[in-house]
């Protein structure tokens, strides 16, 4: 388990929040705040408390998303080869996989 989760875990159990969690949209590399900096509250409904905090986006936050998206598939993305591209994905899934949660009762995901 990483040194990150195993911070954020700590901190649900001692303070029921998870405020250590990144707040924005990840976009272009980076987390940012929602473009008009509104912000949503989500709930635990076992002790009806604020459980963690996140960006509330708008459709500006989508176009800019897409934007970059866009930029970055047509700039470099695109100009990778495909069994370059195969290989960043199966490395992706590799990580996914390892850093998955067993299912309850459960194994570990192959």
């Amino acid at each position: 388990m990483s040194a990150d989760r195993e911070t954020l875990l700590a901190e649900v159990k001692a303070s029921g929040t998870l405020r250590g969690l990144p707040t924005g949209h990840f976009i272009n590399g980076s987390w940012v705040p929602a473009a008009k900096g509104r912000a949503m509250e989500s709930y635990d409904p076992g002790r009806g408390a604020v459980f963690a905090e996140f960006a509330a986006g708008d459709a500006d936050d989508v176009d800019q998303a897409v934007s970059t998206a866009k930029q970055a598939f047509t700039k470099t993305w695109r100009k990778v080869k495909p069994a370059e591209r195969g290989r960043i994905l199966m490395r992706a899934a590799d990580l996914v996989r390892r850093d998955a949660r067993p299912p309850r009762g459960g194994r570990k995901p192959r």
